[in-house]
């Protein structure tokens, strides 16, 4: 968790312009999203998110905390700078992207994150194909239901970690 959240950490302070011109949560967190690359062995060995992961503590919530899990996701975050500006989320029992989450665009979140995710591997049309039968998963036949992830695989010329 340490490193996910420095690897936030130092994505949202590169990105800071999307902050300024966000006009809501959603957008922050489809730009936000880690993606493999944030997980190969030079962003694990990044040295500016290793700096921000020795100022990083975690504390307990408590029972309050534990009695609410695993129903959502209890936690909150603070962040202090050294000018003094403390930043508070608050209590978040489902944050965005959570399923129970009832404020955020989930649909346009997990969009967000297929597509992605999906064009490291697959043609634009065959992405287009497969998250239009995912997000009409519930109106798919047997036959179509069977071959649901059948398709043609394009494998990276280059690993994340080369």
């Amino acid at each position: 968790m340490v490193y996910i959240l420095s690897r936030l950490l130092k994505k949202a302070h590169a990105k800071q312009s999307i902050f300024k011109k966000a006009t809501n949560l959603d957008t922050v967190w489809k730009n936000m999203i880690l993606l493999p690359e944030d997980f190969g062995s030079e962003a694990l060995n990044d040295p500016e998110t290793r700096q921000i992961m020795q100022k990083i503590d975690f504390e307990h919530g408590g029972a309050e905390y534990d009695r609410q899990y695993p129903d959502g996701i209890p936690t909150r975050v603070e962040i202090f700078l050294e000018n003094g500006t403390e930043h508070d989320s608050g209590f978040i029992m489902y944050p965005s992207g959570h399923a129970r989450n009832t404020s955020c665009d989930l649909q346009g979140i997990l969009n967000n994150k297929f597509s992605l995710l999906g064009k490291l591997a697959l043609s634009p049309k065959m992405l287009t194909q497969k998250l239009n039968q995912l997000n009409d998963i519930e109106d798919l036949d047997n036959q179509a239901l069977t071959t649901l992830y059948n398709c043609k695989i394009n494998y990276a010329h280059k690993s994340i970690d080369a």
